[in-house]
């Protein structure tokens, strides 16, 4: 249990590092006039916005990193606002896993190994977005 609670926190903390990098980005792109953005606007919104224009050139890598990093936008919001159980049985076959609810009713399982891809991919992603010209 202490490895997947563990596993689920990092995931949390990479996004935290991922957002943190599209703050930086929006705060390089030279802009003719910045907006101010609405109020409840998520930083990956307020970041694809920005980055549209400079990424114009590039269409297919853009929609590729933006189509990236909504899956993992999808795990942090499973994780932060629909965690409903954690299991783990170290004597069973079964891989420990988390349960979230998803805004429509349904669950989502995330496994122990799918949640370290997703800490795995989304430090990719950091470097990716920290990487952009």
């Amino acid at each position: 249990m202490t490895d997947l609670l563990a596993a689920v926190g990092e995931v949390l903390l990479l996004w935290g590092h991922l957002e943190t990098a599209m703050r930086e980005r929006i705060a390089a792109i030279p802009r003719d006039r910045p907006e101010a953005p609405p109020k409840n606007a998520s930083v990956l919104s307020e970041w694809r916005k920005a980055e549209e224009q400079t990424q114009a050139g590039r269409v297919l890598q853009w929609e590729e990193l933006l189509a990236d990093i909504a899956e993992g936008a999808a795990i942090r919001n499973c994780l932060a606002h629909g965690l409903s159980s954690a299991s783990a049985n170290p004597w069973g076959s079964t891989e420990a896993q988390v349960v979230c609810r998803l805004k429509d009713g349904s669950d989502r399982t995330l496994t122990l190994s799918e949640l370290k891809q997703a800490g795995r991919t989304l430090h990719e992603l950091r470097m990716r977005v920290q990487n952009l010209s």
